[in-house]
């Protein structure tokens, strides 16, 4: 790899594609979805051109999370979101963001607990006051 920002890129792009293996899981792409998705696509300054790649072939980016903690979390918050935005939380959501807390190395309980509270906001914003409140329950 001579190009010392294509790390970068692929990091992106595998987000990308972690976020769309995530509205793919419920076999129901929905507009909100998708409009979430597109918007993290400007954001990370990916082309339409790759994003068509990455929807097509999203199995094929793999998911490197990052080291520090606070990205991991972000992330973590990033697919709760996701989750929740159409509305609908299935069981095949509810595994994916296990796995997905699973290699960022959130704890098991601290994963439940999120996925329960967007259950119980499904219709609502989420406080943040309730996420944070469980987080610190698992702070060191």
């Amino acid at each position: 790899m001579n190009d010392p920002f294509e790390k970068i890129r692929n990091n992106k792009k595998s987000l990308l594609a972690l976020f769309i293996r995530l509205a793919k899981a419920d076999q129901n792409v929905d507009d909100t979805e998708h409009f979430f998705i597109e918007n993290m696509r400007q954001r990370l300054g990916i082309d339409e051109a790759e994003m068509k790649e990455i929807w097509s072939s999203s199995e094929d980016f793999e998911f490197d999370p990052p080291q520090l903690e606070k990205h991991r979390m972000t992330i973590l918050y990033q697919i709760l979101y996701l989750t929740k935005i159409d509305g609908v939380v299935t069981k095949e959501e509810e595994e994916f963001v296990r796995q997905i807390g699973f290699k960022l190395g959130i704890h098991p309980n601290l994963t439940e607990e999120l996925i329960g509270v967007i259950k119980k906001y499904l219709d609502q914003d989420l406080p943040t006051e309730e996420l944070l409140g469980r987080v610190k329950k698992y702070m060191n």
